[in-house]
């Protein structure tokens, strides 16, 4: 597997163990950047009105977080899924009780237990990222695929990893 990434920050500057001379570099090669964020935390409470709640909210907090490009990530993401895959071998999504499963069956019945296994991870994945639309043939709005919802949320799980 070809890395672009890989082995790209200077010795002089890894062996100094500074984070900020580190941040520096990244950021001036373009690998990441860094994002300051302004949180406001609260507490619920309830009100004097049946089933209304108001938020107590406290100071605001500034944090400052270091994102990494979608292509550093993406990279990162492709070489632990190389470097883990002989120990996670053909079962990254199904494990090893669908080939018991399905031994011996025909090739309608593997079908359908495939099935029950795909909407058994499926359903475990949350469905409340945002919903996406797009534009069918015909120029109207229409909501993604269950296979292109998967994809964002596999990307999302990729860029929101804290790399």
């Amino acid at each position: 597997m070809k890395t672009h990434f890989y082995n790209t920050l200077p010795l002089s500057i890894y062996e100094t163990n500074d984070l900020e001379s580190i941040t520096e570099y990244i950021i001036s090669k373009n690998y990441g950047n860094k994002y300051i964020s302004h949180e406001s935390p609260g507490i619920f409470e309830e009100t004097n009105k049946l089933g209304e709640y108001r938020i107590n909210k406290s100071d605001k907090q500034v944090k400052e977080k270091f994102i990494y490009t979608n292509a550093v990530s993406q990279e990162f993401y492709k070489y632990l899924l190389n470097h883990y895959s002989a120990g996670l071998g053909n079962n990254i999504l199904f494990n090893l009780d669908l080939k018991e499963d399905v031994f011996g069956l025909d090739k309608n019945e593997r079908k359908k237990i495939g099935l029950k296994y795909f909407n058994f991870y499926y359903n475990k994945v949350p469905n409340k990222i945002g919903l996406k639309f797009k534009f069918d043939e015909n120029r109207l709005v229409v909501p993604n695929t269950k296979f292109e919802y998967l994809k964002r949320y596999q990307e999302t799980l990729i860029n929101n990893a804290g790399l």
